[in-house]
């Protein structure tokens, strides 16, 4: 998962858009494999802003993943960013499964990623997973955590933290463009999308509704 260095310094191990963890709605967790940056990891929830450049308006992991979820609501990418910022929150929320940070441009990517400690890679999940706004994820989406690509022991130990905490998950292969087409998610993630997107619809129009009230 890309992230902008300007605004942080450091890299959230879980990334949230303008307000969302001041709310209350419940929330797709989508986790990527690394961060794709050379900046340091830190464990704590931050904010991403996908309109803060060009850069980040044209990052192909979160493009994907809006397209994915707008399409369960016939929304486009440029539609479901609209509302996520026009209400200042998004149910949409972002980490990554490896605790070490490395550029898509290393060649040794898998090699990398076979000799984190076990430990290490459990300590992360367990950290992520531990955080309070978890409480509210109802999805978690496993983008492109495989074997072939050196992730078996971070996409085992996900399963096994998703299924002891009660979260529904499924595994998708990796958000990016030329890999939409294989997209297929099941019909309990569908729905449960439906209705998370649903919770969210509500909480704007209540909080459209006090501002009326406010400046009526």
């Amino acid at each position: 998962m890309g992230f902008h260095k300007n605004v942080l310094g450091f890299h959230p191990s879980i990334a949230v858009y303008g307000q969302t963890e001041k709310r209350d709605f419940p929330l797709i967790l989508i986790i990527g494999r690394e961060p794709n940056n050379d900046i340091p990891l830190r464990y704590e929830v931050n904010k991403y802003d996908f309109d803060y450049s060009p850069e980040e308006r044209k990052c192909a992991f979160w493009n994907m993943s809006f397209k994915l979820i707008g399409e369960q609501n016939n929304l486009n990418v440029r539609e479901i960013k609209q509302k996520f910022i026009d209400n200042n929150s998004s149910f949409i929320i972002f980490s990554d499964s490896s605790p070490q940070t490395q550029k898509n441009n290393k060649n040794n990517k898998i090699k990398i990623r076979r000799n984190i400690p076990e430990e290490k890679i459990k300590e992360h999940i367990k950290k992520i997973l531990s955080e309070d706004i978890i409480k509210r994820v109802e999805l978690v989406l496993l983008s492109g955590i495989d074997e072939k690509r050196g992730l078996e022991r971070n996409l085992k130990c996900l399963k096994e933290y998703c299924t002891k905490l009660g979260i529904h998950y499924e595994e998708i292969p990796f958000l990016y463009g030329s890999n939409y087409k294989k997209m297929k998610l099941s019909d309990k993630s569908k729905n449960i999308i439906k209705r998370i997107s649903s919770a969210w619809d509500n909480d704007f129009l209540k909080r459209l509704a006090v501002l009326h009230l406010i400046f009526r």
